[in-house]
């Protein structure tokens, strides 16, 4: 088995980059070649995500449990077991109560990033 070859392709040194981008790394850029960077290219800032309140709310009731919960429910109202329906009725509010109040919280929170 052969070992390849990395000295062809190892990163470029600082020099080699600095003269890519033109750059000098005595005085750095000057303020016209900022001004003309920052209209190409824009700021060097992360872009901020913006959610949907709602959309995010109902990301607390979907998934694979809200699901079987509600499954379980129909299937017991369907098949008469009035019990079972509750059971699984109680269990669907408790989780949507759950829901609400995780979605509510989370909406006032900022977020981090």
């Amino acid at each position: 088995m052969q070992t390849p070859d990395v000295t062809e392709t190892a990163a470029p040194s600082v020099a080699e980059t600095l003269a890519k981008f033109g750059a000098d790394d005595q005085r750095g850029l000057s303020d016209t070649e900022v001004q003309a960077r920052l209209k190409k290219y824009g700021p060097n800032a992360p872009v901020e995500k913006q959610t949907n309140a709602f959309a995010a709310l109902l990301q607390y009731f979907w998934g694979p449990m809200p699901g079987m919960i509600e499954a379980a429910a129909l299937t017991a109202l369907i098949v008469g077991d009035w019990g079972r329906f509750c059971d699984c009725h109680l269990t669907a509010v408790v989780q949507r109560s759950a829901g609400v109040l995780g979605g509510t919280r989370s909406l006032q929170m900022p977020s981090t990033l």
